[in-house]
């Protein structure tokens, strides 16, 4: 019987670029895909948005935001 390596990597999505970052928010770090959104809430175009980020990534912070 053969051996299966296993190796598990980390899901998290990037932080948002720091630049970007500071238009929004201040000091307070986003990921990228928490910026999307809030940039998202700030478009009258976008009707419904979909953050399909991992499990604790912080969508539930994305979406309190505004």
């Amino acid at each position: 019987m053969a051996n299966l390596l296993l190796q598990i990597k980390p899901v998290y999505s990037p932080l948002a670029d720091e630049t970007a970052n500071a238009r929004h928010t201040g000091a307070l770090r986003l990921m990228q895909h928490q910026l999307e959104t809030l940039e998202a809430y700030d478009d009258p175009a976008v009707e419904v948005i979909f953050n399909t980020a991992m499990t604790g990534d912080g969508k539930t912070l994305a979406a309190f935001l505004p």
